[in-house]
């Protein structure tokens, strides 16, 4: 009787349906059937799944490490500008598994809004006061809750784009004398 053939390994690039792990390996069970681009995997919770080829890499590919901690580069809440949780900009600096700092900036859609009717008049623009905002590192949310922040970290993390929306900070660590509070650890981690 011949040996069973080893079954293939794969590692998760970027988890589908949240039942997978960033950076696990996984045993494919088989191939989808006709081709149509899914694995056969038990997931996380040992329940088998078809999820689309892509979210999986051979062994040995390199995945984005994960997000070990982050913090508010300045105060969320500014009495002086009258800037709070839910009318403000805020940079947040991203600490990594691998010990590499990145940043990227939340800000509201309250700040947005008054920004863009304050700069309406095309005769202001400047480098600095554009007629509109982008960004690969910017985030908008709802409001600057820490909870908020987390939750869109974790989220961004987890479907490994967070590397890809922040930037690296420059000095390579923050300054611990612009921390506003204590470091954030994340709670996906």
């Amino acid at each position: 009787m011949p040996e069973p053939r080893p079954r293939r390994r794969m590692i998760c690039i970027r988890p589908p349906h949240g039942v997978f792990t960033r950076g696990a390996e996984y045993e494919v069970i088989a191939d989808g059937a006709d081709n149509d681009g899914t694995l056969w995997l038990r997931d996380d919770t040992g329940h088998l799944r078809w999820p689309d080829f892509s979210y999986f890499a051979p062994l040995g590919t390199p995945v984005e490490p994960r997000l070990v901690r982050w913090k508010f580069d300045e105060p969320v809440v500014d009495p002086l500008s009258g800037r709070d949780e839910t009318h403000n900009w805020v940079d947040v600096s991203l600490q990594f598994a691998d010990g590499t700092w990145r940043w990227c900036f939340f800000v509201t859609p309250k700040f947005l809004l008054r920004d863009m009717e304050d700069n309406g008049d095309p005769a202001r623009w400047s480098s600095a006061n554009q007629p509109g905002w982008w960004a690969t590192h910017m985030v908008v949310a709802r409001d600057l809750r820490e909870v908020t922040v987390d939750s869109l970290l974790c989220h961004l993390d987890n479907q490994g784009e967070l590397f890809t929306h922040s930037l690296p900070l420059e000095s390579g660590e923050p300054d611990d004398e612009a921390e506003s509070g204590e470091d954030q650890p994340n709670g996906a981690v």
